[in-house]
């Protein structure tokens, strides 16, 4: 409902509900999601702006209810209420940083305390080794050595780690290991579902909400015009509004952990809604694929997330659109991100991975998530799951049945969903198993290289790739030396590398250098135009293939 009317009527609705003291919790959840959804989705400001004022008061409004109805609000990411959950080493730091002390560590939690001792032994002096094996336990150890100091638990150890000295792989493998219960109190607006927001776009209009229309591939391929890369600033304040988003629904997405500022591009898709694609840091960047995450906006509110990794000119994808939103125009809006992809990113094809629709996912299951992409034109790589998927599609249309049963929704999770946009004989498409065969060459090249010297076998490898490339490490900049020596390996597992045309080995060389640029599309593109080295990789995917039929 838009226009005058529908706004006067849903205006007048807010101002009844907000005298109304709904003491159920349900109730309570239900107000707050009706009202994140009025925020995002309103016509013309008015009832959006009802709906903001009322959202930055429910604060009070949880804190006059009781506490075991508090309780029962636990990890819904309201504000006044506490999300508990075992945060990743990197999404632990911006909770550091973004959250200070309204984050500690939930020591009600069994096994908390033993799982702690490989990470405390970093911080360990070696005059504190027999004291540390002697104290009863890891909780009773670390409140010793914090003693007085501000922060807490949790902001003592975050800080320590980050200044021990070990090595940040190290770090983050051993918190990960521990899986440290964190309780994170939302009394910051900013960073719970409640106020959780940009501002709201100017000259914001909607009249409807909007439905894809006609072929999705058709409507993908046109370019996107409103896609600009922001200021590292800006890109910064859009990756707080993603984490919190995020993080206070108990979820984590690994290219924003590792965020870029520089490379944050924003695509306007109209009527206040806009789509941001975050791409990785240099040093946390993968080798053959570019990864990037995103988030979906609309009136400034974050309203669902996913992510691309772009090989060559295919793209793995998917999306999740928060519950609260889901009855809006999720596939419209999806459609459009696709086609922000497309324009960065020239993506011929985009793939779904099972995960995404339901294998080993009860949320996907539940929602029903395989027609939502079968919709949009997503097809099973299989044949006989695509026979299956038809047959369950005619069922539907005569109406024999509303919904698909679980079990029927697992067997169609059994395979990749894929959607063609662009079909042109120069299109380079890869196995996603040609990634798992390139580490395991790269492993087996080393091993070569260094005669079981792991050291010696990696400084060979570079050495011969930088001589078969011609390239001149010292006119690199620090971010591309490391990210040419990630790739070495990779690179080096190619045959024959010294006798490829000189053109195709200087191409080689650039796209190396373009994986450690302040943004990862020059990187996309050069790999676009490597026909030689997807011809490679592919005939390597096809050996690797005929030693496991062999084995």
């Amino acid at each position: 409902m838009f226009g005058l009317a529908a706004s006067r009527e849903k205006l007048d609705l807010l101002r009844a509900v907000a005298a109304l003291r709904p003491r159920a919790g349900h109730l309570v959840r239900t107000l707050h999601e009706t009202l994140c959804f009025l925020r995002a989705f309103d016509g013309d400001g008015v009832v959006a702006a009802e709906a903001g004022r009322q959202l930055a008061d429910f604060a009070a409004r949880v804190g006059r209810l009781t506490s075991r109805t508090r309780a029962s609000l636990a990890d819904s990411a309201i504000e006044g209420t506490v999300v508990t959950e075992s945060f990743s080493w990197p999404a632990a730091c911006w909770l550091h940083d973004r959250c200070g002390g309204q984050v500690e560590i939930d020591w009600r939690g069994g096994g908390t305390e033993a799982d702690l001792d490989p990470l405390l032994r970093l911080l360990l002096t070696p005059g504190e080794q027999d004291g540390f094996e002697e104290t009863p336990t890891a909780r009773a150890w670390l409140r010793q050595a914090r003693g007085d100091g501000p922060g807490g638990d949790f902001g003592w150890l975050v800080h320590a780690l980050r200044h021990c000295g070990a090595a940040a792989t190290t770090i983050e493998a051993l918190y990960d290991a521990a899986e440290l219960p964190l309780r994170w109190t939302l009394a910051d607006g900013r960073h719970s579902r409640s106020g959780n927001a940009l501002p709201r776009p100017d000259g914001m209009r909607r009249r409807t909400l909007r439905r894809p229309g006609g072929s999705a591939a058709r409507a993908i391929v046109r370019p996107l015009p409103q896609v600009r890369r922001v200021s590292a600033g800006a890109g910064a304040a859009l990756i707080d509004v993603a984490q919190a988003a995020l993080l206070s629904r108990r979820r984590e997405v690994y290219a924003l952990n590792h965020a870029n500022p520089r490379d944050v591009h924003v695509a306007d898709l109209g009527c206040g809604t806009a789509v941001a694609v975050f791409g990785v840091r240099p040093g946390a960047r993968l080798t053959l694929e570019a990864n990037y995450g995103y988030v979906l906006l609309a009136g400034g509110a974050p309203v669902g997330y996913g992510g691309v990794s772009v090989l060559f000119h295919q793209a793995n994808t998917g999306i999740n659109v928060f519950p609260e939103y889901r009855h809006s125009e999720a596939a419209y809006l999806f459609t459009q991100t696709l086609r922000a992809f497309q324009t960065l990113f020239g993506c011929r094809r985009f793939i779904v991975n099972p995960y995404q629709f339901g294998q080993g996912n009860a949320e996907a299951i539940g929602s029903g998530a395989f027609w939502f992409y079968y919709r949009m034109g997503f097809r099973p790589a299989d044949s006989e799951v695509a026979d299956l998927a038809a047959a369950a599609a005619r069922r539907m249309r005569a109406g024999r049945g509303r919904a698909t049963a679980p079990d029927i929704l697992r067997r169609l999770a059994r395979c990749d969903l894929r959607l063609d946009v662009v079909r042109r004989r120069d299109t380079l498409l890869l196995d996603e198993t040609v990634l798992q065969n390139c580490s395991l060459a790269a492993t087996r090249e080393i091993a070569a290289a260094g005669a079981g010297h792991r050291e010696r076998g990696l400084r060979r490898i570079r050495q011969r790739v930088r001589a078969a490339l011609g390239i001149d490490l010292a006119k690199w900049t620090a971010d591309e030396r490391r990210a040419f020596e990630h790739l070495s390996p990779v690179i080096a597992a190619l045959p024959d590398l010294s006798d490829w045309p000189a053109r195709d080995r200087h191409r080689l060389a650039t796209l190396l250098r373009a994986k450690g640029a302040v943004t990862e599309r020059a990187f996309i593109r050069a790999a676009q135009g490597h026909a030689r080295l997807h011809a490679e990789l592919r005939q390597q995917e096809g050996s690797a293939r005929g030693q496991r039929i062999r084995t």
